[in-house]
Protein backbone atom coordinates (compact mmCIF):
# COMPACT_ATOMS: atom_id res chain seq x y z
CA UNK A 1 0.00 0.00 0.00
CA UNK A 2 1.07 3.57 -0.94
CA UNK A 3 3.07 5.19 2.29
CA UNK A 4 1.19 8.52 1.61
CA UNK A 5 -1.48 9.26 4.18
CA UNK A 6 -3.39 12.58 3.97
CA UNK A 7 -4.60 13.31 7.23
CA UNK A 8 -7.91 14.79 8.01
CA UNK A 9 -7.90 17.87 9.90
CA UNK A 10 -10.05 18.47 13.10
CA UNK A 11 -13.76 19.46 12.04
CA UNK A 12 -13.08 18.98 8.32
CA UNK A 13 -15.70 17.88 6.13
CA UNK A 14 -15.63 14.01 4.34
CA UNK A 15 -16.01 15.54 1.08
CA UNK A 16 -13.96 18.14 1.31
CA UNK A 17 -11.21 15.39 2.88
CA UNK A 18 -10.86 13.54 -0.70
CA UNK A 19 -11.03 17.12 -2.28
CA UNK A 20 -7.78 17.95 0.02
CA UNK A 21 -6.31 14.23 -0.68
CA UNK A 22 -6.33 14.53 -4.19
CA UNK A 23 -5.23 18.09 -4.39
CA UNK A 24 -1.81 17.15 -1.81
CA UNK A 25 -1.40 13.91 -3.99
CA UNK A 26 -1.49 15.73 -7.61
CA UNK A 27 -4.73 13.78 -8.50
CA UNK A 28 -6.47 16.16 -10.79
CA UNK A 29 -9.38 14.38 -11.78
CA UNK A 30 -12.04 12.03 -9.54
CA UNK A 31 -11.23 9.16 -12.53
CA UNK A 32 -7.54 9.42 -11.35
CA UNK A 33 -8.38 10.43 -7.64
CA UNK A 34 -10.49 6.78 -7.96
CA UNK A 35 -7.55 4.96 -9.24
CA UNK A 36 -5.44 5.72 -6.64
CA UNK A 37 -8.09 4.52 -4.26
CA UNK A 38 -7.95 1.13 -6.14
CA UNK A 39 -4.17 0.65 -6.13
CA UNK A 40 -3.91 1.18 -2.40
CA UNK A 41 -4.35 -2.89 -2.60
CA UNK A 42 -6.58 -4.97 -0.44
CA UNK A 43 -6.67 -2.72 2.25
CA UNK A 44 -9.53 -0.52 1.04
CA UNK A 45 -13.55 -1.85 0.72
CA UNK A 46 -13.76 -0.72 -3.26
CA UNK A 47 -17.51 -1.96 -3.23
CA UNK A 48 -18.18 0.18 0.02
CA UNK A 49 -19.31 4.02 0.74
CA UNK A 50 -16.98 6.64 -0.04
CA UNK A 51 -16.80 7.43 3.23
CA UNK A 52 -15.52 4.21 4.53
CA UNK A 53 -12.93 3.88 2.19
CA UNK A 54 -11.86 7.56 3.24
CA UNK A 55 -11.76 5.99 6.90
CA UNK A 56 -9.78 3.28 5.53
CA UNK A 57 -6.92 4.62 3.63
CA UNK A 58 -5.88 7.12 6.88
CA UNK A 59 -6.40 4.17 9.20
CA UNK A 60 -9.88 5.24 11.04
CA UNK A 61 -12.58 3.24 11.59
CA UNK A 62 -15.75 3.93 9.70
CA UNK A 63 -17.34 4.60 13.01
CA UNK A 64 -15.31 7.52 13.85
CA UNK A 65 -14.74 8.90 10.77
CA UNK A 66 -18.55 9.77 10.36
CA UNK A 67 -18.07 10.79 13.78
CA UNK A 68 -15.43 13.29 13.49
CA UNK A 69 -15.72 14.14 9.97
CA UNK A 70 -19.75 13.65 8.09
CA UNK A 71 -22.74 15.74 8.47
CA UNK A 72 -24.69 12.23 9.37
CA UNK A 73 -25.52 13.60 13.23
CA UNK A 74 -27.64 16.55 11.57
CA UNK A 75 -28.86 14.33 8.38
CA UNK A 76 -29.84 11.62 10.32
CA UNK A 77 -31.47 13.05 13.83
CA UNK A 78 -34.09 10.92 14.16
CA UNK A 79 -34.71 6.81 12.80
CA UNK A 80 -36.69 3.79 13.05
CA UNK A 81 -35.77 1.68 15.32
CA UNK A 82 -34.83 -0.71 12.98
CA UNK A 83 -31.99 1.92 11.72
CA UNK A 84 -30.68 2.71 14.81
CA UNK A 85 -27.03 1.64 14.07
CA UNK A 86 -23.92 3.46 14.70
CA UNK A 87 -23.07 6.42 11.76
CA UNK A 88 -20.93 4.56 9.55
CA UNK A 89 -21.15 1.22 10.70
CA UNK A 90 -21.63 -1.57 7.97
CA UNK A 91 -25.17 -2.44 9.53
CA UNK A 92 -26.23 1.32 8.05
CA UNK A 93 -24.09 0.74 5.23
CA UNK A 94 -26.79 2.10 2.50
CA UNK A 95 -27.17 5.61 4.78
CA UNK A 96 -23.59 5.95 4.53
CA UNK A 97 -23.51 5.37 1.06
CA UNK A 98 -26.41 7.97 0.49
CA UNK A 99 -25.30 10.71 3.25
CA UNK A 100 -21.84 10.10 4.58
CA UNK A 101 -20.34 12.41 2.02
CA UNK A 102 -23.15 15.16 2.32
CA UNK A 103 -23.30 18.71 3.46
CA UNK A 104 -26.81 20.37 4.94
CA UNK A 105 -26.20 23.19 2.36
CA UNK A 106 -26.49 23.49 -1.51
CA UNK A 107 -22.88 25.14 -1.72
CA UNK A 108 -19.41 25.63 0.49
CA UNK A 109 -18.92 28.26 2.82
CA UNK A 110 -15.61 29.36 4.79
CA UNK A 111 -15.04 31.72 7.13
CA UNK A 112 -12.13 34.27 6.40
CA UNK A 113 -10.74 34.15 9.95
CA UNK A 114 -10.88 30.19 10.43
CA UNK A 115 -8.45 30.39 7.33
CA UNK A 116 -6.33 32.86 8.80
CA UNK A 117 -5.90 30.46 11.86
CA UNK A 118 -5.41 27.53 9.72
CA UNK A 119 -2.84 29.39 8.12
CA UNK A 120 -0.89 30.57 11.24
CA UNK A 121 -1.02 26.67 12.65
CA UNK A 122 -0.35 24.46 9.41
CA UNK A 123 0.26 27.04 6.41
CA UNK A 124 -2.95 25.23 4.59
CA UNK A 125 -6.22 25.39 5.07
CA UNK A 126 -9.26 23.75 5.52
CA UNK A 127 -13.63 23.60 4.96
CA UNK A 128 -15.48 22.62 8.15
CA UNK A 129 -18.44 21.04 9.06
CA UNK A 130 -19.81 23.47 11.60
CA UNK A 131 -20.07 26.00 8.26
CA UNK A 132 -22.65 23.98 6.61
CA UNK A 133 -24.90 23.64 8.92
CA UNK A 134 -28.42 24.19 8.09
CA UNK A 135 -29.60 27.59 9.13
CA UNK A 136 -26.08 29.04 10.72
CA UNK A 137 -25.09 31.98 8.87
CA UNK A 138 -22.51 32.41 11.17
CA UNK A 139 -19.05 31.00 11.71
CA UNK A 140 -19.61 29.43 15.41
CA UNK A 141 -16.24 29.99 16.57
CA UNK A 142 -15.66 33.98 14.83
CA UNK A 143 -19.20 34.92 14.99
CA UNK A 144 -18.84 36.72 11.61
CA UNK A 145 -20.87 35.80 8.54
CA UNK A 146 -19.46 33.37 6.56
CA UNK A 147 -18.33 33.75 2.79
CA UNK A 148 -19.75 31.48 -0.05
CA UNK A 149 -17.24 29.95 -2.78
CA UNK A 150 -18.73 30.20 -5.96
CA UNK A 151 -16.63 28.32 -7.86
CA UNK A 152 -18.23 25.05 -9.26
CA UNK A 153 -15.93 22.25 -7.80
CA UNK A 154 -15.64 23.90 -4.47
CA UNK A 155 -13.60 20.53 -2.64
CA UNK A 156 -10.82 20.59 -5.55
CA UNK A 157 -9.23 23.69 -4.07
CA UNK A 158 -8.40 25.04 -0.18
CA UNK A 159 -10.73 27.77 1.17
CA UNK A 160 -7.29 30.04 0.63
CA UNK A 161 -6.80 29.29 -2.65
CA UNK A 162 -11.01 30.70 -2.84
CA UNK A 163 -10.19 33.55 -1.29
CA UNK A 164 -6.86 34.79 -3.31
CA UNK A 165 -8.65 34.19 -6.77
CA UNK A 166 -11.79 36.36 -5.09
CA UNK A 167 -14.09 33.80 -6.35
CA UNK A 168 -16.06 34.06 -3.11
CA UNK A 169 -19.34 36.16 -1.80
CA UNK A 170 -20.06 37.45 0.94
CA UNK A 171 -23.27 36.62 2.84
CA UNK A 172 -26.12 39.56 2.97
CA UNK A 173 -26.97 39.44 6.58
CA UNK A 174 -29.01 42.31 8.32
CA UNK A 175 -28.22 43.95 11.41
CA UNK A 176 -31.01 41.92 13.16
CA UNK A 177 -28.68 38.53 12.12
CA UNK A 178 -25.81 40.11 13.01
CA UNK A 179 -27.21 40.38 16.92
CA UNK A 180 -27.71 36.36 16.88
CA UNK A 181 -30.75 36.70 18.84
CA UNK A 182 -31.24 33.61 21.26
CA UNK A 183 -33.17 31.25 19.08
CA UNK A 184 -30.38 31.69 16.54
CA UNK A 185 -27.69 31.08 19.25
CA UNK A 186 -29.69 27.95 20.61
CA UNK A 187 -29.81 26.55 17.17
CA UNK A 188 -26.62 26.96 16.19
CA UNK A 189 -25.16 25.09 19.71
CA UNK A 190 -27.61 22.47 19.05
CA UNK A 191 -26.64 21.90 15.75
CA UNK A 192 -22.96 22.05 16.19
CA UNK A 193 -23.88 19.25 19.24
CA UNK A 194 -25.87 16.56 16.85
CA UNK A 195 -23.07 17.24 14.76
CA UNK A 196 -21.05 14.85 18.08
CA UNK A 197 -23.68 12.26 17.81
CA UNK A 198 -22.61 9.15 16.91
CA UNK A 199 -25.75 7.61 16.28
CA UNK A 200 -29.54 8.49 15.95
CA UNK A 201 -32.33 8.56 18.12
CA UNK A 202 -35.29 6.64 17.79
CA UNK A 203 -38.16 8.24 16.62
CA UNK A 204 -40.79 7.50 18.53
CA UNK A 205 -38.97 8.60 21.84
CA UNK A 206 -37.86 11.52 20.19
CA UNK A 207 -41.35 12.82 19.21
CA UNK A 208 -42.45 11.89 22.32
CA UNK A 209 -39.92 14.28 24.08
CA UNK A 210 -40.70 16.83 21.83
CA UNK A 211 -44.43 16.48 22.43
CA UNK A 212 -44.25 16.19 26.31
CA UNK A 213 -42.64 19.76 25.92
CA UNK A 214 -44.85 21.36 23.60
CA UNK A 215 -47.78 20.64 25.85
CA UNK A 216 -45.89 22.38 28.68
CA UNK A 217 -45.68 25.41 27.02
CA UNK A 218 -49.47 25.20 26.23
CA UNK A 219 -49.44 23.95 22.30
CA UNK A 220 -51.54 21.43 20.68
CA UNK A 221 -49.63 18.57 19.23
CA UNK A 222 -52.11 17.55 16.86
CA UNK A 223 -53.04 18.23 12.77
CA UNK A 224 -56.24 20.02 14.03
CA UNK A 225 -57.11 22.01 17.17
CA UNK A 226 -57.64 25.89 18.43
CA UNK A 227 -54.33 26.03 20.23
CA UNK A 228 -51.20 27.28 18.34
CA UNK A 229 -48.48 24.65 17.24
CA UNK A 230 -44.74 24.20 17.06
CA UNK A 231 -44.61 26.28 13.81
CA UNK A 232 -46.43 28.75 15.33
CA UNK A 233 -44.19 29.10 18.33
CA UNK A 234 -40.67 29.43 15.57
CA UNK A 235 -42.94 32.25 13.60
CA UNK A 236 -42.65 34.31 17.20
CA UNK A 237 -39.17 33.09 18.24
CA UNK A 238 -36.60 33.09 15.17
CA UNK A 239 -36.00 36.34 12.96
CA UNK A 240 -38.11 36.83 9.65
CA UNK A 241 -34.95 37.79 8.06
CA UNK A 242 -33.40 34.02 9.13
CA UNK A 243 -36.73 32.65 8.26
CA UNK A 244 -37.25 34.42 5.11
CA UNK A 245 -33.30 32.25 4.18
CA UNK A 246 -34.23 29.12 5.69
CA UNK A 247 -37.99 28.46 6.27
CA UNK A 248 -39.18 30.87 3.70
CA UNK A 249 -42.82 28.94 3.45
CA UNK A 250 -43.45 29.18 7.08
CA UNK A 251 -43.73 32.80 6.47
CA UNK A 252 -46.80 32.84 4.65
CA UNK A 253 -48.74 30.01 7.24
CA UNK A 254 -51.61 31.01 9.11
CA UNK A 255 -51.93 30.91 12.74
CA UNK A 256 -52.51 27.59 13.81
CA UNK A 257 -52.63 25.86 10.61
CA UNK A 258 -50.45 22.41 10.45
CA UNK A 259 -47.18 22.87 8.75
CA UNK A 260 -46.11 19.86 8.28
CA UNK A 261 -42.49 20.56 7.74
CA UNK A 262 -42.24 21.44 11.39
CA UNK A 263 -45.24 19.97 13.27
CA UNK A 264 -44.99 16.59 12.45
CA UNK A 265 -41.89 16.01 14.30
CA UNK A 266 -44.01 16.23 17.33
CA UNK A 267 -46.03 14.01 15.97
CA UNK A 268 -45.09 11.02 13.71
CA UNK A 269 -44.06 8.29 15.45
CA UNK A 270 -42.64 5.92 12.80
CA UNK A 271 -41.27 8.57 10.22
CA UNK A 272 -38.30 10.77 11.03
CA UNK A 273 -38.50 14.65 9.93
CA UNK A 274 -35.19 15.98 8.47
CA UNK A 275 -32.62 16.83 10.97
CA UNK A 276 -33.36 20.86 10.76
CA UNK A 277 -36.98 20.60 11.28
CA UNK A 278 -35.37 18.80 14.16
CA UNK A 279 -32.89 20.94 14.99
CA UNK A 280 -35.41 24.08 14.67
CA UNK A 281 -37.68 22.70 17.13
CA UNK A 282 -35.48 21.66 19.31
CA UNK A 283 -34.29 25.33 19.53
CA UNK A 284 -37.76 26.53 19.75
CA UNK A 285 -38.89 24.66 22.53
CA UNK A 286 -36.09 25.05 25.16
CA UNK A 287 -34.86 28.11 26.47
CA UNK A 288 -31.08 26.74 26.50
CA UNK A 289 -28.93 24.39 24.65
CA UNK A 290 -28.29 22.77 27.57
CA UNK A 291 -31.71 21.69 28.50
CA UNK A 292 -31.89 19.97 25.07
CA UNK A 293 -28.29 18.31 25.70
CA UNK A 294 -29.80 16.89 29.10
CA UNK A 295 -32.96 15.94 27.21
CA UNK A 296 -31.29 14.12 24.22
CA UNK A 297 -29.13 12.23 27.12
CA UNK A 298 -32.33 10.93 29.05
CA UNK A 299 -33.61 9.71 25.68
CA UNK A 300 -30.19 7.77 25.10
CA UNK A 301 -30.30 6.35 28.87
CA UNK A 302 -34.37 5.60 28.16
CA UNK A 303 -33.47 3.95 25.20
CA UNK A 304 -30.70 1.80 26.41
CA UNK A 305 -33.09 1.03 29.62
CA UNK A 306 -36.30 0.08 26.98
CA UNK A 307 -35.88 0.10 23.85
CA UNK A 308 -38.55 0.86 21.00
CA UNK A 309 -40.10 -2.01 19.48
CA UNK A 310 -39.32 -1.89 16.05
CA UNK A 311 -42.08 -0.66 14.07
CA UNK A 312 -42.97 -2.10 10.74
CA UNK A 313 -41.28 -0.12 8.04
CA UNK A 314 -42.46 1.01 4.86
CA UNK A 315 -40.28 -0.12 2.48
CA UNK A 316 -39.30 2.19 -0.37
CA UNK A 317 -38.04 -1.31 -2.44
CA UNK A 318 -41.61 -2.47 -2.03
CA UNK A 319 -43.52 -2.16 -5.50
CA UNK A 320 -46.58 -1.72 -3.75
CA UNK A 321 -45.53 1.24 -1.43
CA UNK A 322 -45.49 3.00 -4.65
CA UNK A 323 -48.73 2.66 -5.81
CA UNK A 324 -50.27 2.77 -2.09
CA UNK A 325 -48.79 4.47 1.00
CA UNK A 326 -46.54 7.16 -1.05
CA UNK A 327 -49.39 8.81 -2.58
CA UNK A 328 -50.06 10.23 1.07
CA UNK A 329 -46.70 10.93 1.55
CA UNK A 330 -47.13 12.89 -2.19
CA UNK A 331 -50.08 14.87 -1.19
CA UNK A 332 -49.43 15.66 2.48
CA UNK A 333 -45.75 17.25 1.22
CA UNK A 334 -47.67 18.85 -1.86
CA UNK A 335 -45.04 16.75 -4.11
CA UNK A 336 -41.87 18.26 -3.15
CA UNK A 337 -38.57 15.90 -3.49
CA UNK A 338 -36.57 17.86 -0.94
CA UNK A 339 -39.31 17.42 1.88
CA UNK A 340 -40.50 13.39 0.86
CA UNK A 341 -36.70 12.30 -0.05
CA UNK A 342 -35.59 12.46 3.91
CA UNK A 343 -38.61 10.78 5.02
CA UNK A 344 -38.20 8.09 2.84
CA UNK A 345 -34.39 7.56 3.20
CA UNK A 346 -33.89 8.39 -0.25
CA UNK A 347 -31.40 10.43 -1.75
CA UNK A 348 -33.53 13.27 -3.71
CA UNK A 349 -31.83 12.48 -7.28
CA UNK A 350 -33.11 8.82 -6.82
CA UNK A 351 -36.37 10.19 -5.56
CA UNK A 352 -36.76 12.98 -8.73
CA UNK A 353 -36.03 9.39 -10.85
CA UNK A 354 -38.89 7.48 -9.49
CA UNK A 355 -40.95 10.80 -9.66
CA UNK A 356 -40.60 10.51 -13.18
CA UNK A 357 -41.25 6.46 -13.52
CA UNK A 358 -44.58 6.98 -11.35
CA UNK A 359 -45.80 10.07 -13.68
CA UNK A 360 -45.32 12.61 -10.73
CA UNK A 361 -43.99 16.03 -11.12
CA UNK A 362 -42.76 18.04 -8.14
CA UNK A 363 -45.51 20.29 -6.88
CA UNK A 364 -43.45 23.09 -5.57
CA UNK A 365 -44.74 26.16 -7.93
CA UNK A 366 -48.08 24.88 -8.27
CA UNK A 367 -49.88 27.87 -6.77
CA UNK A 368 -47.74 30.41 -8.65
CA UNK A 369 -46.43 28.90 -11.84
CA UNK A 370 -48.44 29.83 -15.03
CA UNK A 371 -47.40 26.45 -16.50
CA UNK A 372 -49.65 24.65 -13.93
CA UNK A 373 -52.77 27.10 -13.87
CA UNK A 374 -52.46 25.83 -18.11
CA UNK A 375 -52.44 22.86 -17.44
CA UNK A 376 -55.30 22.54 -14.58
CA UNK A 377 -57.09 24.58 -17.39
CA UNK A 378 -56.47 22.09 -19.79
CA UNK A 379 -57.40 19.22 -17.59
CA UNK A 380 -60.53 21.05 -17.52
CA UNK A 381 -61.56 20.89 -21.29
CA UNK A 382 -59.78 23.99 -22.64
CA UNK A 383 -57.94 23.46 -25.38
CA UNK A 384 -54.06 23.26 -25.45
CA UNK A 385 -53.65 26.58 -27.11
CA UNK A 386 -55.62 28.77 -25.63
CA UNK A 387 -55.02 27.67 -22.14
CA UNK A 388 -51.34 28.27 -23.08
CA UNK A 389 -52.14 31.89 -24.35
CA UNK A 390 -54.72 32.47 -21.32
CA UNK A 391 -51.54 32.47 -19.32
CA UNK A 392 -48.36 32.99 -21.59
CA UNK A 393 -46.55 30.30 -21.67
CA UNK A 394 -45.63 27.92 -24.79
CA UNK A 395 -47.22 24.93 -24.96
CA UNK A 396 -43.92 22.79 -25.04
CA UNK A 397 -43.93 23.67 -21.31
CA UNK A 398 -47.81 22.28 -20.51
CA UNK A 399 -46.49 19.37 -22.91
CA UNK A 400 -43.76 18.53 -20.12
CA UNK A 401 -46.23 18.11 -17.74
CA UNK A 402 -48.83 16.35 -19.88
CA UNK A 403 -46.48 13.89 -21.06
CA UNK A 404 -45.10 13.11 -17.29
CA UNK A 405 -48.36 13.33 -15.57
CA UNK A 406 -50.50 11.10 -14.06
CA UNK A 407 -53.97 11.04 -14.40
CA UNK A 408 -54.68 11.56 -10.59
CA UNK A 409 -51.80 14.53 -10.20
CA UNK A 410 -54.15 17.09 -11.66
CA UNK A 411 -56.27 16.58 -8.28
CA UNK A 412 -53.27 16.84 -6.56
CA UNK A 413 -52.71 19.87 -8.08
CA UNK A 414 -55.94 21.26 -7.68
CA UNK A 415 -55.69 20.19 -4.05
CA UNK A 416 -51.84 21.72 -3.22
CA UNK A 417 -53.57 24.58 -5.26
CA UNK A 418 -56.46 25.71 -3.15
CA UNK A 419 -54.60 24.43 0.18
CA UNK A 420 -51.96 27.38 -0.30
CA UNK A 421 -54.53 29.83 -1.52
CA UNK A 422 -56.15 29.43 1.26
CA UNK A 423 -52.94 29.77 3.79
CA UNK A 424 -52.21 32.72 1.83
CA UNK A 425 -55.62 34.58 1.59
CA UNK A 426 -55.83 34.06 5.60
CA UNK A 427 -52.13 35.40 6.21
CA UNK A 428 -52.87 38.27 4.31
CA UNK A 429 -56.24 39.26 6.32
Amino acid sequence: MNSVRVEPMPGELAIAHAGRMALFLGLNSSQRFDQWLKDQGGVLPMDGPRLTQLAAVVGMSPVDYARQHSMMGVLRVGARPADMAFYGAQEGVNFTKRLGMLTQKASAFLCPHCVEDDLKGSNFSWFRRTHHLQGVDCCPSHRTPLIKVKGSDPWALLPQHWIEQGDVEVLKLGAGDLELNGFVNRLMEIACALLERNRPIAVGHLARRLGDRARELGLRTSQDGVKSNLSDLVLSRAPDEWLMRHWPELLNKKIGAYFSGLDSTLISRTVPSTGFAYATAMAALWDSPSQVHQVLKQIDVGEANSPERPAKRRNAKDPTFWFGGFWKEYLELQGRVRAIAPKLGLHPTHLREKFNQLGLPSLHDVAFAPRWRAFLSFEAGMSLSDACVAEGVSEAEVLELIRLSCARVANAARHVQKSRATELTAYSD
